[in-house]
């Protein structure tokens, strides 16, 4: 009982915290990489931006506003 009502729930609560930190880090990992090579800022940004999931991930009409200052 122990297992099954509370142990695997929150053992899949903790991937999913695990997965999403994970598209985190790879994100960043993509601007320093993208930036190391001297690609321009919106390539740069749009590198990090495929890597983050649907839920997380910025519209790219957001994007371009945040990157001119609006």
């Amino acid at each position: 009982l122990l297992a099954y009502g509370i142990v695997g729930p929150l053992a899949g609560r903790l991937k999913q915290v695990l997965d999403q930190d994970e598209q985190m880090f790879h994100a960043v990992k993509q601007v320093i990489i993208s930036s190391l090579h001297g690609w321009p800022q919106p390539l740069v940004v749009e590198s990090a931006r495929s890597g983050l999931g649907h839920d997380f991930r910025p519209g790219l009409s957001e994007l371009l506003d945040s990157l001119r200052g609006r």
